[in-house]
């Protein structure tokens, strides 16, 4: 019983890797689809992003900080790295 119910909570908790997530930006907000759910955060409430090679770390932070992963957005690039840089460098800066 344990085991089924640690297999179903790493399951859903690893869920982006397994399920679609679309993302969408516009000049005023960031829309996240996935499964069921769909979040809505303005976009002025990113103060930085640093970017690797397969995406590109939203921070509520002007400086990066261990608590960007529970109060950032990790958003994975689709072949549109460029795109996207140059769209956060105009909204969010440099």
């Amino acid at each position: 019983g344990f085991g089924l119910l640690s297999f179903v909570i790493l399951f859903f908790s690893m869920g982006p890797y397994f399920f679609p997530v679309n993302y969408h930006i516009d000049d005023t907000k960031l829309t996240i689809k996935y499964l069921f759910l769909t979040t809505e955060r303005p976009l002025s409430t990113f103060k930085n992003f640093y970017h690797n090679q397969t995406g590109v770390n939203l921070s509520t932070f002007s400086q990066p900080s261990a608590l960007d992963s529970f109060r950032g957005h990790y958003l994975r690039f689709n072949k549109n790295k460029s795109e996207v840089l140059e769209f956060l460098k105009s909204k969010i800066g440099d």
